[in-house]
């Protein structure tokens, strides 16, 4: 199966860290411009991807996690650059 691509709609996300990381700007304008996937995790979860990991483009300079209101994790891999590299929804470290 071919990992999904296309439009993405952050407006869940970005409500989410404006509520919880309100002075993180970096944050919630990388979340507001994840509009366009370019893959989903490999693992099969369909996390998305906004940045090819692959790529030369993938260096994480941190990790943010945001908490839903079910208790769900949300984790947040903003790169060196600023940009959103990827969304890790649920329980991440079980996903390898």
């Amino acid at each position: 199966m071919k990992p999904k691509t296309g439009p993405y709609d952050p407006g869940w996300v970005v409500e989410l860290a404006k509520e919880q990381r309100p002075a993180d700007a970096e944050l919630v304008q990388g979340l507001a411009r994840c509009t366009m996937m370019v893959g989903e995790c490999d693992c099969g979860c369909g996390d998305p991807h906004f940045v090819n990991p692959a790529s030369r483009d993938w260096k994480v300079k941190r990790c943010v996690e945001l908490m839903r209101a079910d208790g769900v994790s949300v984790i947040v891999d903003v790169l060196e650059d600023g940009r959103v590299g990827s969304i890790e929804i649920g329980e991440w470290w079980r996903k390898k």
